[in-house]
């Protein structure tokens, strides 16, 4: 049997059974269940028993009604849903699975008429590397020359340095 159990401080633990076709809720002493806080109006809401669950129906309270944080007007119950009624807050609690997403027809078809043809390169299409490709061939030994020549250079002109200071 689905039921509201409420979480605030002040009424803590509190249960109620939902248990009948239509369950108002206030702070008045002619609602089915009385919740004397007074953030919550005489009249404040209404659960209404739609199949196995309930819907939430505001009517028409001053500080509101929220489900899981979004106000409502009117809103179906699910197993689990935070339930506030002005500064109240309940859970509520049902047996009841929330509905499965309906399966596709079975006639659903798929045309996979040239799914498997290639698409081709894009015209401007380069390459994925995020670095552009070195350049091949010839061009690297240059360098690498003059590098030796001057290291080559360097050391001589050091060797001289040293046989003067020696003399």
């Amino acid at each position: 049997m689905p039921k509201l159990t409420v979480k605030s401080p002040e009424f803590a633990g509190q249960v109620f059974d939902l248990s009948q076709p239509t369950v108002s809720i206030g702070r008045g002493e002619d609602n089915t269940y009385q919740l004397a806080h007074p953030s919550v109006s005489t009249h404040h809401a209404e659960f209404r028993q739609e199949g196995g669950d309930y819907k939430l129906v505001d009517l028409g309270s001053t500080n509101g009604t929220r489900v899981n944080d979004e106000r409502i007007t009117e809103s179906p119950l699910r197993n689990g849903d935070i339930v506030m009624l002005g500064n109240m807050l309940l859970t509520y609690e049902s047996e009841t699975a929330a509905p499965a997403a309906p399966m596709p027809a079975a006639e659903t078809k798929v045309n996979l008429a040239g799914a498997g043809t290639p698409s081709g390169r894009p015209a401007d299409f380069k390459n994925l590397a995020p670095f552009p490709k070195p350049k091949s061939g010839g061009g690297g030994g240059f360098p690498v020359l003059i590098a030796v020549a001057f290291l080559i250079a360097l050391a001589g002109f050091g060797l001289l340095i040293f046989k003067a200071f020696l003399a």
